[in-house]
């Protein structure tokens, strides 16, 4: 039976993801910024032994990954990613949610984390920040260097 994880999915969670991200994600306090990256793979394979046919097949798979820069007294990266099957298709959006919603909380922690150091050792802990962008502001692309 056929997949119904293929590549050509991708082009259609376009939108979903463009909505979680710049919707649901700019709603979020003190989130500087924010991605989501799917990655589909799709294989084909075929095996022999001894010169004789031993079988062939094909196989997809589907995951994600998220980072988020976030935090209030300093900012700091999230970071969430799982592997995704067939069955996940229909709650993607919810599954994505949990995930921005899980890097986004580690990236809290990540900065509050960051701002006790700095407080307690007055050496300044780096920032994540991205230069030339105030608060608040997501992009369309991630940042690079």
């Amino acid at each position: 039976m056929p997949s119904a994880i293929r590549t050509e999915l991708i082009d259609g969670l376009r939108p979903l993801v463009g909505e979680l991200v710049m919707g649901y994600a700019r709603r979020l306090p003190h989130l500087q910024y924010a991605d989501i990256r799917l990655e589909i793979g799709e294989g084909k394979y075929a095996s022999s032994e001894n010169g004789s046919s031993k079988g062939s097949g094909e196989d997809t798979a589907l995951a994600f990954g998220i980072r988020v820069l976030a935090g209030n007294r300093s900012i700091a990266p999230g970071y969430f990613g799982r592997g995704l099957g067939e069955a996940d298709l229909p709650r993607l959006e919810a599954v994505l949610r949990e995930g921005l919603e899980a890097a986004y909380r580690r990236a809290l922690a990540n900065a509050d984390g960051k701002a006790e150091t700095r407080g307690k050792f007055g050496a300044p802990a780096s920032d994540s920040r991205l230069p030339g962008h105030g608060a608040r502001r997501l992009r369309d692309r991630p940042p690079h260097g």
